[in-house]
């Protein structure tokens, strides 16, 4: 264990667990010591916590990340790297085809032109293509409600969004949350700067905000779904 964490203390730790755990999915860690605080529950002696979690995440690129992660992300890529050529190895072995030599001797695999790793390349180009419309209704209607001016074409913003509609959520989901954030947190100063694409679609945050209950209609995610359902049932009936 590292030196820095031994002498933290039980609340320290669990912030530093938790911060690791959203620097890791999150590709690095907001500089904003606020929204830093409201990760972790937004306890009352964040700046002490800070003082011994801080020690442990170093500045990238306006961003926080940890030496230890990226020595284990390395890691991962490469064992990944591995196993895919090993994958190529294996397929080429079962359909009998050869290796073609390259200079010096050694072997080169070749793999089949329906390989693995080839369309997965393009079905996740195809998804993003297919996708562009949804991104677009998405930024649009956050930037009518919050007032802001997101583009649709932003890497980072159409990453967040992709990464939510492959994880199964639809149009209306990121339509909810943003409506529900936004009657939560425009007239908050302290709020109001989060309604942004890396905050509401993070993967972190989006679930537990699609399942919050809407101030105005105060109805849950859940909710409303069941009343959608119960509304089709009825226009079915009527036809």
């Amino acid at each position: 264990m590292d030196d820095k964490v031994i002498v933290m203390n039980l609340e320290e730790i669990g912030a530093y667990i938790k911060l690791l755990c959203l620097c890791w999915n999150n590709n690095g860690l907001t500089k904003d010591q606020k929204e830093l605080k409201n990760m972790c529950g937004n306890p009352n002696n964040w700046d002490a916590i800070w003082v011994r979690v801080g020690k442990c995440f170093y500045e990238k690129k306006g961003k926080f990340y940890n030496k230890r992660l990226e020595k284990e992300l390395k890691k991962q890529k490469a064992w990944k790297k591995k196993s895919q050529l090993g994958g190529i190895k294996s397929g080429i072995s079962r359909r009998g085809m050869v290796e073609p030599k390259v200079k010096g001797g050694s072997t080169k695999p070749k793999p089949p032109l329906n390989s693995s790793s080839s369309s997965s390349s393009s079905i996740t180009i195809k998804n993003k293509e297919k996708n562009k419309p949804i991104v677009l209704q998405i930024i649009t209607h956050l930037n009518e409600k919050a007032k802001t001016n997101y583009s649709p074409k932003t890497k980072i913003t159409t990453e967040y969004i992709n990464g939510r509609i492959a994880d199964g959520f639809k149009l209306d989901d990121f339509l909810y949350v943003i409506d529900v954030k936004c009657e939560e947190w425009i007239g908050d100063a302290e709020y109001e700067k989060f309604l942004r694409p890396e905050t509401l679609f993070c993967q972190t945050h989006f679930e537990s905000y699609l399942n919050q209950k809407d101030p105005s209609k105060r109805l849950s995610w859940a909710d409303r779904r069941e009343q959608e359902e119960k509304e089709k049932q009825n226009e079915h009936k009527n036809i």
